[in-house]
């Protein structure tokens, strides 16, 4: 006998010999993964999907025919699983941040989006990672502070940089190219390199300043600050993902669930539950 009631979840009805349209398979291929929807963009892939869904189907309907759907397990199963689609919806709605969240994010936090374009040349030392040049001695760190200290006499003498690091760097793929290591942005560097290179004048070249790797001088050809538009997805990402937190414990908050037992949950909106 069939019982009085059924849950949420449980008052679907027998799908089998359903059509699914269209528009309704290209609302199920949107909840898929990332990698669900490349493959629906095939023919091949679609074809599997729908064979996928059309096995599906069949098999919850022969379950709700057999009333598997109202066992107190299954019904449980069906609670969370709507609970967590309904939870997950809310949360993608909660992390769109405002356009006037976003603009002022970005203002707020512009240097964290500063770009230079640099050149450096790098003079190893004893100890360091980077390889000791073909017909080169493996120098102590005062010898190597010495060399970088002539190095960058000769450049503000008025020798091109490029050109002395070309001849000098003890970096092999970076100092064949005159030491360009291109447009670099914040945390792309090592922290003592960061330091300097976003402290520096276009045109100023550093004092050599030491890391593990020897001691570096560095050249500022260029700075900039990367456009809103470029940076929207980070600043949606990262802003959006605090929103829903904040969204989300005052939800809780106004909800009053605590735990009061290694077993027991209360909440201002239903019984403790065991």
């Amino acid at each position: 006998m069939r019982a009085p009631f059924r849950r949420r979840g449980s008052h679907r009805h027998d799908r089998r010999g359903e059509k699914v349209t269209k528009a309704h398979f290209e609302r199920i291929v949107s909840t898929l993964s990332e990698q669900g929807q490349e493959q629906a963009k095939t023919p091949e892939g679609r074809r599997q999907i729908a064979e996928r869904l059309a096995q599906l189907v069949v098999l919850a309907g022969e379950a709700r025919a057999r009333g598997i759907n109202r066992t107190a397990e299954v019904e449980t199963r069906i609670e969370i699983q709507t609970d967590q689609a309904l939870g997950n919806a809310l949360l993608t709605a909660l992390t769109k941040p405002t356009e006037t969240a976003l603009r002022g994010y970005y203002e707020e936090h512009k240097q964290d989006f500063e770009q230079v374009r640099l050149r450096q040349i790098l003079v190893r030392f004893h100890g360091s990672p980077a390889p000791i040049r073909p017909g080169h001695r493996d120098l102590s760190e005062k010898e190597a502070l010495q060399e970088a200290r002539r190095d960058r006499d000769r450049i503000v003498s008025g020798e091109p940089f490029d050109g002395v690091a070309a001849a000098v760097s003890d970096e092999p793929f970076f100092g064949a190219r005159g030491g360009d290591l291109g447009m670099l942005g914040r945390g792309a560097l090592v922290p003592e390199l960061e330091g300097a290179a976003f402290s520096l004048r276009v045109g100023q070249v550093s004092e050599p300043v030491r890391s593990t790797l020897g001691y570096h001088q560095i050249l500022i050809e260029a700075r900039a600050t990367k456009p809103f538009e470029a940076v929207r997805p980070d600043i949606e990402k990262d802003l959006g993902a605090k929103v829903a937190q904040r969204a989300v414990e005052e939800l809780k908050r106004k909800a009053g669930i605590t735990f009061v037992g290694p077993a027991r949950l209360t909440s201002s909106l239903g019984t403790p539950q065991r």
